[in-house]
């Protein structure tokens, strides 16, 4: 089972990202692939491949619920890698992104002793990924769809967010893409009111 820690986006923002991202994947004439529907989220660590249930990995992850929730704010839309043949078009952590990436240390931390090949496993800058490239696609390809997301306003779109919890997620590859199943959650414990928390 190919396994992934994540944190879900709110509702809004998840159908603010399809409804960006739509005029841009029509566009695209087949350059670019949609993320699965309503599963936008930030990957906190990847675990790859594992054969252990998910009860034991939520029972070393449970230390986690003592850490509180934070705030983050998700920064202008762009094509990575900027250099070579483009891969994403993602959203970087502009806010937050330091909580971010200490929520997923402690999170490797409580894993490592069950995963000890765990340090094995590159992390990427934290991002909300908003569609994939298709593997043939190239310089003429990122020109075009960074175009696409100047005029659909996506590149200008920025919005805050929460980090309440951590999602264990199954990710089942396919022709058509992967497909995400969360098979259980941590919740973080409440924060200190420092502004109001975004609602659905």
């Amino acid at each position: 089972m190919r396994l992934f820690l994540a944190s879900r986006l709110a509702p809004s923002n998840r159908r603010a990202i399809a409804a960006r991202m739509a005029p841009v994947l029509a566009a695209a004439r087949g350059a670019l692939r949609p993320v699965p529907r309503d599963s936008e989220h930030l990957t906190l660590v990847f675990l790859g491949e594992r054969d252990h249930g998910a009860e034991e990995l939520l029972r070393a992850l449970a230390p986690l619920a003592a850490g509180a929730g934070f705030r983050i704010r998700l920064g202008s839309a762009e094509v990575f890698p900027r250099r070579g043949r483009p891969r994403l078009v993602c959203a970087p952590v502009a806010e937050g992104a330091d909580e971010l990436q200490a929520l997923a240390a402690r999170a490797r931390g409580c894993l490592e002793p069950l995963l000890p090949d765990l340090a094995a496993y590159r992390e990427k800058p934290p991002h909300v990924t908003l569609a994939r490239f298709d593997r043939g696609a190239g310089g003429r390809d990122r020109r075009a769809v960074t175009d696409l997301l100047a005029t659909a306003g996506v590149a200008a779109w920025t919005a805050w967010d929460r980090v309440d919890g951590v999602e264990l997620v199954a990710s089942q590859l396919s022709p058509r893409g992967p497909a995400y199943t969360t098979v259980g959650e941590i919740a973080l414990a409440p924060a200190l009111a420092t502004g109001r928390r975004q609602e659905d």
